[in-house]
């Protein structure tokens, strides 16, 4: 499936409730139009749904982003190294490019990345330029996406050029 498509996809969720109602859930009951959000294996399912019972959303802009975050996985490199935000969070601004379902063109993103301080250990041998790998929530802050981090990992490399070289690219020798 690609971004470009539009497609809509209806999922069918099975879940088992206990008979007994003092008996804990561990799914909780929802109704129509919440974010519901899942993870886990997903297989396809040929028959036709009987009603439309959770949309899945592409095409995601800041208009249309759900109340939720969204769980990301992303690689960039630093333009903006650490800075304080206030007594629990510190930042970092990524450049990252986005390939969903575009091949080889990619819009370049600038996203600000904030972390809880208690992490510092791991982030701050950041340097800009450094190539990192990320997991995070993404929500919508002040009309800028924000990235939560969740986890952080330095992505090592030999000869690296981001962007395309018949622009000013950044270009480095990573060992």
């Amino acid at each position: 499936m690609r971004k470009e498509d539009n497609t809509t996809m209806n999922l069918k969720i099975i879940a088992f409730f206990p008979k007994n109602p003092s008996v804990p859930k561990w799914i909780p009951d929802f109704a129509s139009g919440d974010v519901v959000r899942f993870t886990g294996k997903f297989s396809l399912n040929e028959e036709l749904p009987h009603d439309d019972i959770l949309e899945l959303m592409l095409n995601l802009t800041k208009d249309n982003l759900p109340i939720s975050s969204i769980s990301v996985f992303f690689i960039g490199y630093v333009i903006r190294q650490v800075q304080d935000d206030d007594d629990l969070f510190k930042s970092i601004k990524l450049n990252v490019n986005e390939f969903v379902g575009k091949g080889n063109v990619a819009d370049k993103i600038n996203i600000k990345c904030r972390y809880l301080k208690a992490i510092d250990n791991k982030v701050k041998k950041i340097r800009k330029n450094s190539n990192v790998m990320m997991l995070g929530e993404m929500i919508f802050v002040d009309s800028e996406c924000q990235i939560e981090i969740q986890d952080i990992n330095f992505i090592t490399m030999m000869n690296t050029n981001i962007g395309n070289s018949t622009d000013d690219s950044i270009s480095s020798l990573y060992t």
